[in-house]
């Protein structure tokens, strides 16, 4: 690139970069602002030339020059549009609240009413208890059937004749056993090998396990 024209380009776009940021730099701020595309002394003669112009003003600090845009070249403004300015933004600050307050309290109605069951989950859940309900009664119904003294009597009757049952058993045992006693005494077999050939031990061994003793 010729060099009237990269001075003419840095012109443009260094006093372009200085009027929207709008901030204090110094020269070597610039050239590394704008990732060395222009070379140091040429970004250091732009900002000289554009205070000559008026564009820019500088201000030395210490040893170090500051260059600024020159603020009048920026337009004036209404005092009264900017307290009209100022007035639509508290306005619409207001209004963002307000409107903020009012999705948290939908955001919670919304909660509330997403974990309440609909009309129709509830007819189901309805009907599935009155079900259970049902089976409840038929239940109880016939615990209570089963307690009647009809059935009561029966069972009566059925632990009697278990018990009547059960003292002829041993009344039996009893007599079986004093007769085997007899014969044993007059055998010259030994009473076990006495039992055991005519089968009585077997037997003995199944009324044991069978009567109660009590």
């Amino acid at each position: 690139m010729a060099k009237a024209e990269l001075e003419e380009k840095a012109f443009e776009k260094i006093q372009e970069y200085m009027i929207e940021q709008n901030r204090p730099y110094s020269s070597t701020d610039v050239y590394t602002n704008l990732r060395q595309e222009f070379g140091k002394q040429l970004v250091l003669k732009v900002l000289e030339a554009s205070v000559v112009s008026g564009v820019l003003k500088e201000k030395v600090i210490g040893k170090q020059k500051i260059f600024y845009v020159n603020q009048d070249k920026f337009e004036k403004y209404d005092d009264s549009a900017i307290a009209d300015y100022d007035r639509n933004i508290d306005e619409l600050t207001t209004k963002k609240v307000e409107l903020s307050s009012r999705y948290r309290e939908l955001q919670s109605e919304l909660k509330e009413l997403s974990s309440v069951e609909t009309t129709e989950r509830l007819q189901d859940i309805t009907t599935e208890l009155k079900e259970k309900v049902a089976g409840m009664k038929a239940q109880l119904a016939k615990l209570e059937s089963d307690d009647n003294p009809v059935i009561a009597e029966e069972g009566r009757k059925a632990v009697e004749m278990e018990a009547s049952i059960s003292k002829s058993l041993r009344k039996r045992k009893a007599i079986a056993t004093n007769m085997l006693n007899a014969i044993c005494e007059c055998s010259t077999m030994k009473k076990r090998e006495l039992l055991e050939s005519i089968g009585v031990d077997s037997v003995k061994r199944l009324l044991i396990q069978k009567v109660p003793t009590a």
